[in-house]
């Protein structure tokens, strides 16, 4: 049950009790992602509404179970997302059939991922320097622990970390920098007869992204998925983690648009400033050979 306390702040600030009491029990009562639900998205801007792509995606869901509802997991989302891309390309194999990839995203999967990407971070919070604040790490911080190399020693990176930003202005989503252009040029660099996992970190916030062998622009037939440990109620994925499946980039492209969209910071605000509040990072990770 939420927090009387907390869900009279959130009243206080406009909201009514029921919703404010699902945000709270949906972010384990984190009162900062319990006001980013109700609002409307994780990262700003509108984000308002379910995406008009979810309706052609199966979701998988876990319920019970997300970063927020495991002890000390409200910051793991990267070690989460890295924990994901790991247990799927082992599972999947060199299988390229998008039947096999839907046997692995399973609610026990999302289970195993989210519990495994807390312990990760929670060895790394210990073995830090001050260890014990919660604090949220990029991936390139985690890969380069010792505690990283050996969790994630079967998974490589392709190609360097690659640098976007978000934006909703007129024919963005064919610049060089956009969320489409990056997965495609992943998709055009990996191997045609493997599976690809492209961890996307919005800051504060980590998701993987999985893409099918000789995805390209035409697709394989294989699938394209979401793996989020953030509950997103308002998008109806549920109350915990979730796999969103689309048949093709289009539809994988309208859910992560929806989790990040472009913030319009104003006027006043300069247009390097605006570039960096709404860059991302994505990680392109395969098998290590």
């Amino acid at each position: 049950m939420a927090d009387d306390g907390a869900v009279a702040t959130l009243v206080s600030m406009g909201f009514d009790a029921p919703s404010a009491q699902s945000a709270l029990k949906s972010c384990g009562g984190n009162m900062e992602r319990a006001v980013e639900v109700l609002l409307g998205g994780g990262g700003g801007g509108d984000g308002g509404g379910a995406p008009s792509s979810s309706s052609s995606a199966s979701v998988i869901r876990c319920d019970s179970v997300s970063q927020y509802s495991v002890p000390d997991g409200r910051s793991a989302c990267t070690c989460i997302a890295l924990s994901a891309a790991d247990a799927f390309l082992s599972a999947v194999g060199g299988s390229e059939g998008g039947d096999s990839a839907r046997s692995v995203l399973t609610p026990s999967f999302l289970s195993e991922v989210v519990n495994a990407g807390v312990r990760i971070y929670g060895t790394l919070r210990l073995r830090s320097a001050g260890g014990g604040s919660a604090e949220h790490m990029s991936a390139e911080e985690v890969l380069s622990s010792e505690t990283g190399r050996t969790a994630y020693s079967s998974l490589g990176l392709l190609g360097g970390v690659r640098q976007g930003v978000l934006s909703s202005a007129a024919g963005s989503d064919d610049s060089p920098l956009g969320l489409r252009a990056q997965l495609v040029g992943v998709l055009g660099e990996a191997s045609p007869s493997e599976w690809t996992a492209a961890l996307i970190t919005k800051t504060p916030e980590t998701v993987v992204c999985i893409l099918p062998p000789g995805g390209g622009e035409g697709g394989s037939g294989g699938i394209y998925a979401l793996i989020d440990s953030h509950p997103r109620p308002h998008l109806g994925t549920g109350e915990g983690s979730y796999v969103a499946i689309y048949d093709n980039l289009d539809g994988l492209l309208g859910m992560l648009r929806n989790l990040f969209p472009a913030t319009d910071l104003g006027p006043d605000v300069g247009d390097m400033m605006a570039m960096m509040y709404n860059s991302f990072d994505l990680y392109a990770m395969r098998r290590a050979k």
